[in-house]
């Protein structure tokens, strides 16, 4: 590529940056203070919009395939409430008190806020009031669990997705148990 194609490449890279960066402002404008206001009051926190910072780790420790059944770790995909409810509530048992970062998957313009003291039980109402994918990397043990809810025909409409070698170790017969119990 000669010089000059490279300036006009690098060119059209920062401009498609900046216009991302609107387009990130201008959905974080919109959407930002409903969403925390739903995780808030989900999850019993006084977190503000300045509290969520850009996080590539959103999109670095999650790998969200097409269909989150096929997603890689620790799955239970598109059950009722209740199934999930119980699993969360066995995860609540093995890991009393969750620390990290939450946000949205999918929703990388309102980023990531530093949480101490959440309990898987509560990331469920936290989807389901935003009827979304709430998303939380945790420090100790490290990993990603995201509770899902989307409402399709024929199915449940939560999913909870686990990855990370430490939590997935951490929660292995949570799930193990679940599906012995339900048939999952």
């Amino acid at each position: 590529m000669s010089g000059d194609q490279q300036r006009v490449t690098d060119l059209q890279n920062r401009r498609q940056r900046l216009a991302a960066s609107r387009s990130d402002s201008e959905l974080r404008k919109r959407h930002g203070a409903k969403l925390v206001d739903q995780l808030n009051h989900a999850l019993g926190l006084a977190l503000s919009l300045d509290d969520f910072k850009a996080d590539a780790a959103i999109t670095d420790r999650f790998i969200w395939p097409t269909n989150l059944q096929d997603a890689p770790g620790l799955v239970v995909a598109y059950v009722e409430t209740a199934t999930a409810a119980a699993l969360l509530s066995l995860i609540e048992r093995a890991l009393p008190s969750l620390v990290g970062k939450v946000g949205f998957h999918g929703k990388e313009y309102l980023g990531l806020a530093p949480v101490s003291g959440v309990r898987a039980s509560q990331l469920l109402g936290a989807a389901e009031a935003a009827e979304d994918s709430v998303l939380l990397l945790t420090e100790r043990p490290e990993g990603a669990m995201l509770v899902d809810y989307y409402r399709t025909p024929g199915h449940g409409p939560f999913s909870v997705v686990v990855q990370g070698s430490q939590l997935m170790e951490a929660l292995k017969a949570c799930f193990d148990s679940r599906t012995q119990q339900s048939g999952i």
